[in-house]
């Protein structure tokens, strides 16, 4: 659901070659016009924490977890909030 996500709002994801995703995160390059913080502090308003890239990627992408209790549904209601914060 995520990739697909990504390639309809045309979101770069980090990893590009489908054989060499992680099924556990995807990390994705965030629009012009936002960082990494400001996106995780965005959504968290609506009640979701997504992670920040890490060490010099910090502000440049953002990572989407998809381990621990997940649903299709609340992954359907993170990327709403998400396409909402990017306004996309």
């Amino acid at each position: 659901m995520t990739w697909a996500w990504c390639e309809d709002l045309r979101l770069e994801m980090l990893v590009r070659d489908p054989a060499y995703r992680s099924p556990t995160v995807t990390c994705v390059r965030c629009p012009d016009g936002f960082t990494g913080p400001q996106i995780a502090a965005a959504v968290k308003k609506y009640g979701f924490q997504i992670a920040t890239g890490y060490g010099r990627m910090k502000d440049e992408t953002f990572r989407i977890g998809h381990m621990g209790d997940h649903t299709p549904d609340r992954l359907e209601k993170l990327l709403d909030a998400l396409r909402k914060v990017l306004k996309r």
